[in-house]
């Protein structure tokens, strides 16, 4: 599961809600090692254990949209470098939107909404 703080381009300079920001081409670059990183891992536990990779971005719904296709960009790059096949098949990748937290007073009582 994917949260907002795992991607680059995702700040909140000036709230607790995060906002798409551009990323830097160095940022870039180290997110897209990260996620190789992280194939590599996944195709090393697929060798001990039978299961469906699904990545899951789990983040605020205003950054919903880019968190899925910074996924998708790292399986497209990752099935260019190893490819997928039988044996670790293409991940899916799904989005679990979290609700915009309410504004004024409510969130100051610690009210969330259901």
């Amino acid at each position: 599961m994917y949260r907002d703080y795992d991607f680059r381009g995702v700040g909140s300079p000036w709230s607790d809600e995060p906002c798409v920001r551009k990323r830097l081409p160095a940022e870039k670059v180290e997110e897209a090692s990260w996620h190789c990183r992280q194939f590599e891992t996944f195709r090393t536990i697929r060798e001990g254990r039978d299961f469906r990779l699904v990545l899951c971005a789990d983040v605020w719904d205003r950054v919903g949209e880019y968190s899925v296709r910074v996924l998708k960009e790292a399986v497209a790059a990752e099935k260019a470098r190893r490819g997928f096949d039988n044996i670790f098949p293409e991940p899916l990748v799904v989005y679990s939107p979290r609700a915009s937290r309410p504004k004024g007073p409510r969130r100051m009582l610690g009210w969330v909404p259901q």
